[in-house]
């Protein structure tokens, strides 16, 4: 029985002792603040267990009340950013400030800077410089650098150029990034120490090594220009990567062209995207040319004439023109003729020799302004000045016809031959005509000639491509190659080109360039004589006269003789004379009005 007393007793004293012990660490729990900030991180971390963010909330109160530098940041932070409190920059800023007094280099440069831009504070530069001074203190190599700043501007503070320069250099040897440029800049500029290029160039790769995107952007700018394209792609890269604007646009032209890297129309396109979506305008054009040629996109002509709206808009003359030339012809958008001049208008005040020439075009031809001859060969000539070919030959014109200028055929040539050396298919061609027939000054040439006609034929010329197909069969200024005749001719026949079909039709009926077919050279002139080709008629007559390729009729041969005769083709006339002298009054009488129901139907079709 004693001892079972003793034990109730031991037990009495171990549990007041435990509850004692229990109570101590519970007020001190609830006093500590480096506990009261754990539990509240801890509450954060089981919120999914019913704890809320005012509980949290609560307890970093209650450490950051008792000075817990840690809680006192938490807090700031939260009031920015609204991770569990309502964002208030002006509480945020009150709880840096007791931070700040409490010697947090992280809350001295903040609220620093928050004096300077009157952020969740009024604005106030000596405040800022205090809080400055006092991180720089701390050896913050940012606010070193910002002191640096402060008296190379004179801050709130006189402006002390040897000041500034040590607090640069004290910020760069704690390798900060901006005041390792900020050197580079000195040496380049002079304006701290003497200018060494080498020690600038050395302090801004540095600078970019450190992962600053301007000193990136920078160097690799001189890479660009020293063609070292390797160098160039890596350094534009890393600032790409950190999304500077231009530098993204600086990638996205490394891989569209190729620069120290394989081309990839793919990357090219991303980059152009996010330069573009920073409004980059030379990315917006270059976005409107992938989609326009499904280069790293999907083609999507509505896609380029948006991103080219968004290019004209930030003043890219190109942009502008097509926008112009898409509401002249009326692609994706209504026609507008109005707008298509107003578009020219703004490319032609940009100096853009196509704009000055569209814009030149519209007073020429009265397109949504009053017609003007002589202010339309002054666009021209502004156009003609920068070596647009599309200029030069409209000045030829104009030289030629007297439109706006004086007749001078010297100019014409001139502005011919201009055009011509610069690839303008229809000036070549004209060129061409002017050698074959020894006109506007030029000495007869067929070589030149055909040299001329070859080249413009080459860029698409239909004229010249027939033209080189006649110099090719008859060996004018070129090899005779009459298979290459025939092949044009072909080709062009296809196009609806009606003097291609009946030359056509001759290299069937001669066998030029091809094996004979008579029967399918009838086909061709029967088809042609019908739409009045007047040389298609006389050898259809032929035709049927000596029976080559259908059934001699010389029904049908006098009637066709007679079509083509009075037509006017003088071999025609020579052998209907004859024919018609066989004849009676009455057959010559019935004949002349088969002959006239035959050409009243071949002008009806």
């Amino acid at each position: 029985m004693k001892k079972l007393l003793v034990s109730l007793l031991d037990l009495i004293v171990i549990g007041v002792t435990l509850f004692g012990l229990g109570y101590y660490f519970y007020f001190d729990y609830m006093h500590n603040p480096v506990i009261q900030f754990r539990v509240a991180d801890n509450l954060l971390d089981y919120e999914s267990f019913g704890m809320t963010n005012a509980d949290a909330a609560y307890y970093y109160t209650l450490s950051a009340k008792q000075g817990y530098v840690p809680a006192q940041l938490k807090l700031a932070k939260s009031h920015l950013d609204g991770t569990f409190m309502v964002p208030n920059p002006k509480f945020a800023m009150q709880w840096y400030e007791k931070a700040a007094e409490n010697g947090s280099t992280q809350a001295q440069l903040i609220l620093a800077k928050a004096y300077r831009d009157g952020f969740g504070v009024d604005m106030n530069l000596n405040r800022s410089l205090k809080w400055f001074l006092r991180a720089a203190e701390s050896d913050s190599p940012e606010a070193q650098f910002e002191l640096g700043k402060c008296y190379e501007n004179g801050i709130a503070v006189g402006k002390d150029l040897k000041e500034a320069l040590a607090y640069y250099q004290k910020a760069a040897k704690q390798n900060f990034s901006q005041a390792i440029f900020r050197l580079s800049i000195a040496y380049e500029s002079g304006d701290l120490l003497e200018k060494n290029a080498l020690k600038a160039r050395e302090l801004c790769e540095s600078a970019a090594d450190l992962g600053l995107d301007i000193a990136q952007y920078k160097i690799a700018s001189i890479y660009f220009a020293e063609k070292n394209y390797i160098k160039y792609k890596k350094y534009i890269e890393l600032s790409a990567e950190q999304a500077h604007a231009q530098s993204q646009f600086g990638i996205a032209e490394c891989f569209y062209k190729g620069l120290g890297t394989e081309r990839n129309f793919y990357e090219a396109a991303k980059w152009y995207q996010r330069a573009a979506g920073q409004n980059i305008p030379e990315a917006q054009y270059m976005l409107a040319i992938m989609y326009e040629k499904g280069l790293g996109l999907e083609k999507s002509l509505p896609m380029s004439l948006m991103w080219h709206e968004n290019a004209a808009s930030n003043g890219i003359a190109e942009s502008q023109l097509h926008i112009g030339l898409s509401f002249e012809d009326g692609k994706f958008v209504k026609k507008d003729l109005q707008k298509a001049f107003e578009y020219y208008q703004k490319a032609a005040n940009q100096n853009l020799p196509e704009g000055l020439y569209r814009l030149g075009l519209c007073y020429q031809q009265g397109i949504a302004t009053e017609k003007n001859l002589t202010k339309a060969a002054e666009y021209f000539m502004k156009a003609a000045a920068q070596g647009s070919s599309n200029a030069e030959y409209a000045l030829a014109l104009c030289y030629k016809n007297s439109w706006g200028v004086n007749y001078d055929a010297k100019l014409e040539l001139a502005y011919y031959q201009k055009a011509a050396d610069h690839g303008n298919a229809d000036a070549q061609c004209a060129l061409a005509k002017a050698y074959a027939l020894g006109s506007l000054g030029l000495e007869k040439n067929l070589h030149k000639a055909a040299a001329w006609y070859e080249s413009a034929s080459l860029k698409g010329n239909k004229e010249a491509l027939y033209q080189t197909a006649l110099c090719n069969l008859e060996g004018n200024g070129t090899e005779l190659n009459r298979e290459k005749a025939y092949s044009i001719f072909q080709a062009l026949a296809k196009d609806g080109d009606l003097r291609a079909a009946y030359n056509l039709a001759l290299c069937y009926q001669e066998g030029w360039g091809v094996e004979k077919n008579p029967a399918l050279a009838v086909e061709y002139f029967f088809k042609l004589a019908k739409l009045g080709n007047v040389e298609a008629q006389f050898n259809l007559a032929l035709a049927y006269h000596d029976g080559l390729g259908l059934e001699k009729n010389m029904h049908e041969a006098y009637i066709w003789f007679g079509v083509a005769s009075k037509s006017g083709n003088e071999e025609a006339q020579t052998v209907f004379a004859v024919l018609k002298r066989k004849l009676t009054a009455p057959e010559q009488a019935d004949y002349e009005r088969m002959i006239a129901a035959r050409m009243e139907q071949i002008k009806a079709h």
